[in-house]
């Protein structure tokens, strides 16, 4: 088959497929169909019950078996008339099957000639590519980062074009990362998507994060060590306490000397003698700066001051 031919094959044969007459059906469904709405009627309005059970379920069966008859009818008559149609359609598949082939096999030879066009046309765009980064310095992209469609439409010098525009972009890029503070975390990040500003924020962030932990497990700290010193102090006034207890034999205590009443004038309940036992005791406080630790005695003092007092020991004279 040449071009000339312009397939008249179909076009002068118009009477490839004639339809001589169209199929005549005669039925009478018609006639029939008032019968069996009045013999199915009664199931919309029957009532089942236990004695009836067995007779309503003779008359369904019965109506099963004239369906199934109603169906085969069908069938046999739908099959005479789409007989002649089969045959057509498996004649008209075989016809069409020798184009689908044909189809097949010039594109496959076609394809063959295009992706060795195609082939040559990369090979000589990836060629340049290598020697642009080459000139350039830049060792770490490859051709297919580029994501360059190469197809029989884009010619070549568009193609190299857009390899020219990339380089010199990651060639700026470079410039201005090796600028930058962390230039060596930034042009990691870089290297995985060349996008410089998502590379920069990228490493703002992670130092960010790592600042924002450092912090944290400062502050964690500092009231890990505020919760100490309260418990250490505490538990010395108690010992302190303690020791004053145990010695307040060998302590002379300051009496309190009541002049004496006589009976008939007393108006009062007598007075309980009352002695006071001075101590002292020593602590320390661990801070960073002396400024620090007069803070932290301030917020401690009051606590301390009230938990003595709860206890019978008295601050000041």
């Amino acid at each position: 088959m040449n071009d000339k031919e312009e397939m008249i094959i179909v076009n002068d044969n118009q009477d490839l497929i004639v339809i001589n007459q169209l199929p005549v059906i005669s039925e009478q469904l018609d006639k029939v169909k008032a019968e069996i709405q009045r013999r199915t009627a009664f199931a919309d309005t029957v009532t089942v019950s236990e004695e009836n059970r067995q007779e309503i379920k003779k008359m369904r069966a019965a109506m099963n078996a004239e369906k199934s008859r109603l169906d085969e009818v069908y069938k046999t008559a739908l099959e005479k008339v789409i007989a002649p149609i089969q045959a057509v359609q498996d004649k008209y598949k075989d016809c069409v099957g020798l184009y689908t082939k044909a189809n097949s096999q010039l594109k496959a030879k076609i394809d063959v000639i295009e992706d060795g066009l195609k082939l040559a046309k990369e090979t000589s765009v990836k060629e340049y590519f290598e020697e642009l980064v080459t000139a350039k310095n830049i060792d770490f992209i490859s051709f297919e980062q580029l994501g360059l469609k190469i197809t029989l439409s884009v010619s070549e010098k568009k193609l190299k074009e857009q390899v020219n525009n990339i380089v010199e972009r990651v060639a700026t890029d470079l410039k201005a990362i090796d600028i930058q503070e962390d230039k060596e975390e930034i042009l990691v990040e870089y290297k995985k998507h060349l996008n410089v500003s998502e590379a920069v924020s990228s490493v703002a962030a992670r130092h960010k994060a790592i600042q924002a932990e450092k912090e944290r497990k400062i502050k964690q700290e500092e009231q890990r060590a505020k919760r100490i010193a309260v418990a250490q102090a505490v538990e010395e006034v108690a010992r302190q306490q303690a020791q004053v207890q145990s010695g307040s034999d060998n302590v002379k205590p300051v009496k309190t000397v009541k002049e004496p009443v006589h009976v008939e004038q007393q108006l009062t309940p007598p007075q309980v003698e009352v002695n006071k036992y001075p101590f002292n005791f020593s602590a320390y406080i661990e801070a960073t700066s002396k400024d620090e630790a007069i803070e932290k005695l301030r917020e401690f003092k009051l606590k301390l001051i009230k938990f003595m007092e709860s206890e019978g020991v008295h601050y000041g004279k």
